[in-house]
């Protein structure tokens, strides 16, 4: 492949944390606690940093023991109410801020335990409650995900006013999405 080609525009900015602890168990905090995971958040496995193209990653990708965050801003296309889903194996949040602020940014969805790759109804908590958001607006999205052993996945979609589903959430889509990258740097 050519390593000279730019990242894409769109998307989501990926990051990853190999070698977890797994005293931690089936958590976020084996990610996020400092004491478990000291590289956490400025050290990331800079072998996995990616741009996606949907709020998607592997699915069953072999590696034990590592966490990911999924950041980007979210562009709604239509003034309106939205609803957001995430599912991972194991266990995730999904946080969305009331603008492009990171800080702002507030959890809306979670996994506890584990789902299979795109099954968005097995915990009820996976479903946002509806959120309005307006057209033409940069929204900051992040997804956090832990990963003991076994399979792994982790996906977000969301439901336009207008009833549409995309799934996973999509760079760029003919309803007008947008999602654009965010690594941390304005």
């Amino acid at each position: 492949s050519d390593v000279s080609l730019p990242p894409p525009l769109f998307g989501v900015y990926r990051e990853l944390w190999t070698g977890l602890s797994s005293s931690a168990g089936n958590s976020l905090a084996a990610l996020t606690n400092n004491t478990l995971n000291p590289k956490w958040p400025d050290g990331p496995d800079t072998n996995y940093t990616d741009v996606f193209v949907t709020c998607e990653t592997e699915t069953d990708s072999g590696m034990n023991y590592y966490g990911q965050r999924l950041r980007g801003f979210v562009v709604p296309p239509t003034n309106g109410t939205y609803t957001f889903w995430i599912a991972s194996d194991d266990t995730s949040e999904l946080f969305l801020s009331t603008d492009e602020t990171p800080a702002n940014a507030r959890p809306i969805a979670w996994v506890n335990t584990y789902t299979n790759p795109r099954d968005w109804t097995h915990e009820t908590n996976q479903q946002s409650a509806p959120i309005p958001l307006q057209a033409g607006h940069r929204y900051y999205l992040e997804a956090l995900m832990q990963q003991g052993n076994g399979n792994d996945n982790l996906a977000a979609r969301w439901q336009l006013p207008s009833g549409i589903i995309e799934e996973p959430l999509p760079a760029l889509s003919s309803a007008g999405t947008h999602l654009i990258p965010y690594d941390g740097v304005d």
